[in-house]
């Protein structure tokens, strides 16, 4: 089950990241769904921002990253690891569910997309708490 632990912690800090960035203003919402609508496909602009060293602009700082986000990552890990087992056993079953139903089309696309974020608030709520 560590394994499974390390993709609950990966997914949890990817979300973290996703909604810093949309926080701060860093990427707007409105812009990528324009942007999906119109293409059909997901593409999200970073900012770009000069690196004094090379002269060139990048958006590196804005990345997912080890350097970045790593300490967002271990902190995860940590609060599961304070879990039992039931609780990794239990995320995993409740994503699997919930991938399962609007994979197979069980659920209408309102429902889909509630169950899918409670899924990401209850890893996201139970594992950072851990961290406190």
């Amino acid at each position: 089950m560590r394994g499974m632990a390390g993709v609950i912690a990966l997914c949890a800090t990817a979300l973290e990241c996703a909604v810093t960035l949309i926080e701060a203003g860093d990427i707007k919402v409105e812009n990528i769904l324009a942007s999906t609508m119109s293409h059909n496909k997901l593409n999200i602009k970073l900012p770009k921002v000069l690196n004094k060293v090379t002269g060139k602009e990048t958006s590196a700082p804005y990345l997912f990253s080890r350097n970045l986000w790593g300490k967002a990552f271990n902190g995860y890990m940590k609060g599961i690891s304070k879990k039992d087992k039931d609780f990794i056993e239990m995320t995993v079953e409740m994503v699997q569910l919930t991938m399962n139903e609007s994979a197979t089309g069980d659920a209408d696309d309102e429902s889909s997309d509630d169950n899918r974020c409670h899924a990401w608030y209850v890893i996201h709520t139970m594992t950072y708490t851990q961290q406190q």
